[in-house]
């Protein structure tokens, strides 16, 4: 997946993320280990993992929108949980996820940010 920059001369596409953050489960770069395994990534049937990634992805978006990420989050999230076999319980993990990211997750952010900056160039 690539990064894209916003800027004056509006999108451009940036160089590809290491492999490595491709392929890890979502959640943010300060958890290692198999303790990143521990994320909820979906509830009873329905699966959070896309919207993870995407989250992640907007992160990774150079000048993107923190609260517009999360809010989106939240959202692609709960449209998930209709597939669960519990979906109120599915609303209630996606809530607390986003609850997550909300307190916890400037950190990650501004880590993702930094990143790709330096994956930029810039």
């Amino acid at each position: 997946m690539a990064l894209v920059m916003v800027g004056p001369g509006g999108a451009k596409e940036a160089p590809s993320r290491p492999r490595i953050l491709e392929e890890r489960p979502c959640g943010p770069d300060a958890i290692r280990g198999p303790l990143r395994y521990l994320l909820f990534q979906g509830c009873a049937g329905a699966d959070f993992r896309d919207a993870c990634r995407r989250h992640d992805a907007c992160y990774d978006t150079i000048g993107s929108d923190r609260s517009a990420c999360d809010r989106k989050f939240l959202e692609e999230m709960l449209a998930e949980c209709p597939k669960s076999k519990h979906p109120p319980r599915a609303r209630y993990r996606a809530h607390f996820f986003y609850i997550g990211v909300k307190i916890a997750g400037k950190g990650a952010w501004k880590s993702a940010q930094a990143l790709a900056r330096r994956l930029a160039g810039i």
